[in-house]
């Protein structure tokens, strides 16, 4: 319980801005958990020292971050969207191109990120085609929310039915 308290207060005090503070408790959190998956504390320690201007120490931490990791590609994925909140456009698209076609489809917001990356870097085509991919993603897992939901009021109107079926026979 202990441990989690550290990472919730890390995680408020990163959400507040004072990201001092927040390096302090990401770091008793990584010695309490040594044994633990740390791979996002790592990522977003990382994230902070990019924000601070210390390129060397965050790729330190995202260097721990892979090393750790048994899933790579995500890993990379996420260490990509740091770098781009960071302003590191063209290392966010080289990330971003290279790692997406290896995740699964409906990993949208990679392609979200990927997207932005070649309208910042002035890649109209490229923007093009990656946001009609996201747009035949996103109409995809409408249509899916749709069919759910339509399913489930069909479902409803069978047991609405048969209630209304009972009460008439009573």
């Amino acid at each position: 319980m202990m441990k989690k308290l550290f990472l919730i207060k890390a995680n408020g005090l990163f959400t507040l801005g004072n990201y001092d503070e927040a390096l302090k408790y990401y770091e008793r959190y990584k010695k309490l958990c040594i044994h633990q998956d740390s791979i996002v504390v790592d990522v977003t320690i990382g994230h902070i020292y990019l924000m601070k201007g210390n390129a060397a120490e965050a790729q330190r931490y995202f260097y721990s971050a892979l090393t750790e990791s048994k899933n790579k590609s995500l890993t990379l994925i996420h260490i990509g969207v740091s770098t781009f909140d960071n302003g590191y456009i063209e290392y966010a698209y080289n990330l971003f191109s290279t790692l997406l076609p290896e995740m699964d489809d409906d990993w949208d917001i990679g392609y979200a990120y990927l997207a932005r990356c070649c309208y910042e870097l002035k890649r109209k085509k490229n923007s093009k085609s990656i946001c009609n991919k996201l747009l035949k993603e996103i109409q995809r897992k409408v249509l899916k929310c749709f069919q759910t939901f339509f399913q489930k009021v069909q479902s409803l109107r069978i047991i609405l039915i048969l209630v209304f079926l009972k009460i008439i026979e009573l």
